[in-house]
């Protein structure tokens, strides 16, 4: 398992006062990609992680938030997880810590934002 270095970022999404700390996990696993996705939210629940959406839709703060953003070359589009994330390209916290663990990771990034990330880093 290897940690990337913490990356402390805006809110993203919505507006919040406080600043989150990030970071990324790569590691390697033989759950399949719902048993992970169950351990994780087990995780997250032990720890006392809340609900990362308002009733309305809208995100909102959250102590601990941990997604999975790539199992390798694998697609996957369920109702319960898509992989690789959808939005991982949109963010920083995200290309950041990827760029760091995995600078030959690639797929499925728009290469503008891969640049930025490292760019960045």
């Amino acid at each position: 398992m290897r940690v990337s270095k913490p990356y402390v970022s805006e809110a993203w999404g919505y507006e919040s006062p406080h600043r989150f700390t990030n970071v990324g996990v790569s590691l390697l696993t033989e759950l399949s990609p719902t048993e992970l996705l169950a351990r994780i939210q087990s995780i997250e629940q032990m720890l006392g992680a809340t609900a990362h959406r308002n009733a309305d839709g809208s995100y909102c703060d959250r102590n601990l938030d941990i997604d999975i953003i790539h199992l390798g070359d694998l697609v996957l589009n369920t109702p319960g997880l898509t992989v690789p994330h959808p939005r991982m390209h949109l963010r920083d916290f995200v290309l950041i810590p990827l760029a760091e663990l995995e600078p030959d990771w690639k797929e499925n990034i728009p290469q503008s934002e891969l640049i930025r990330g490292q760019q960045d880093n």
